[in-house]
């Protein structure tokens, strides 16, 4: 709202010298004539007036003039204001009063000059990028922002919620922004950073959805639900599903998630399902390495099997399906759902339907890390919070 009102100041003052009617723009130059010359103590040069306009205060303009409280004092202050965040300053150039906008531009364009009635949208754009630009480049924000942002699935609950429960929403945003309240998490004082249950660890976020082993059986049923889904979705033309077991006529001991063999077409489908967090310093440097690296450990855990059976003949692929434990849909994930034909239509649910999944498990995990309370039910159990960890509670 500050920067609001230095740009209406800003506004306003420059249409004053550029107004049509002759009698308001003589009242106007005159009045801006008779500031400046107060504050330099001599008759103003067209630039003087835009020095003047811009805050300078160098020299003669940073002296103490006299001069009283006006529009163009009013000016002279906003300007200088917004310039600590904009560079922005007023310039003569021409003869006449023109305001300049610089930009960081990589084509190395020139400085914009607004005219007319383009100066107000012109300059409120400019604080929009400003402040887009400074919350992307946020240490927080960066660490998830270029995962879950790659794709609308990711985000697909922020209007309608579907598929979203009111505690998931409320978690979601702030995970999303490293602001959940956590021991490594504090801004301030010196306490234990440590995990509270396991002891071994600073407790961060990707510690207590992903590394704290205590939670190990929730992480199953966050992978399973995803895995479950894409096991659902395959057609049955595809050939015959096998789920945590051994690829059929291999000597290999690996068990990957799905394996869709197709003995009439010779054709064999490998597909490992993974939940990475969407962290780490390498993501602050070029985008979603993290679901990245998810995948090349896929892909390299189960090269040796896929050569293996290429050699007796079988039409191997090997993919991996990668969906961030805070709810990023990765777009290398497109392939695989051809590959398994997976329907169109169908497939714009189940990344939803995925993603708000994995969001859930991540909050129940998180939940019950802080507070003690189981957030699932036991096989041969009923209800939510049914049991409660033995960890005390710090």
């Amino acid at each position: 709202m500050a920067d609001l009102v230095e740009v209406a100041t800003i506004v306003q003052a420059y249409k004053m010298p550029t107004c049509p009617d002759p009698r308001v723009r003589g009242i106007a130059d005159g009045q801006l004539c008779e500031v400046a010359r107060r504050r330099i103590g001599r008759p103003p040069t067209p630039d003087d007036l835009a020095r003047y306009l811009s805050g300078d205060l160098c020299g003669e303009f940073g002296r103490d003039g006299g001069d009283v409280s006006s529009l163009w004092t009013r000016v002279r202050n906003a300007t200088r204001r917004l310039a600590n965040r904009l560079p922005i300053e007023w310039s003569a150039a021409s003869g006449t009063l023109c305001v300049r906008l610089g930009r960081d531009d990589p084509a190395g364009a020139h400085p914009i000059e607004p005219t007319g009635r383009n100066l107000e949208w012109k300059l409120k754009d400019a604080i929009r990028h400003l402040y887009a630009s400074l919350l992307v480049r946020k240490p927080d924000q960066g660490k998830t922002f270029r995962c879950f942002s790659g794709s609308a699935a990711s985000s697909h609950f922020m209007r309608s919620g579907f598929a979203t429960r009111f505690c998931d929403w409320r978690f979601i945003h702030r995970a999303r922004l490293g602001c959940v309240p956590l021991n490594a998490t504090r801004r301030f004082g010196d306490g234990d950073k440590r995990c509270r249950r396991c002891g071994e660890h600073n407790e961060t976020l990707p510690h207590v959805v992903n590394h704290c082993k205590i939670h190990s059986a929730a992480w199953q049923r966050r992978h399973n639900a995803v895995q479950d889904r894409l096991v659902k979705a395959i057609p049955a033309r595809m050939g015959v599903i096998h789920v945590n077991k051994r690829v059929p006529g291999s000597d290999s001991a690996l068990r990957p998630d799905i394996v869709v063999v197709d003995e009439t077409k010779s054709r064999l489908t490998v597909v490992d399902v993974a939940i990475p967090f969407e962290g780490g310093p390498l993501a602050l440097e070029g985008g979603p390495l993290a679901l990245e690296r998810a995948i090349d450990a896929k892909l390299a855990k189960y090269a040796a099997l896929a050569e293996e059976m290429r050699a007796k003949g079988w039409e191997t692929t090997v993919d991996a399906l990668i969906v961030g434990a805070l709810g990023s849909w990765d777009q290398a994930n497109e392939p695989v759902l051809k590959r398994c034909a997976v329907s169109p239509r169908y497939a714009t649910l189940m990344r939803r339907l995925m993603c708000s999944d994995t969001i859930r498990w991540s909050r129940d995990i998180y939940v019950e890390h802080v507070s003690g309370v189981r957030q699932y039910s036991q096989p041969g159990m009923c209800g939510t919070a049914d049991s409660t960890l033995s960890a005390p509670v710090s």
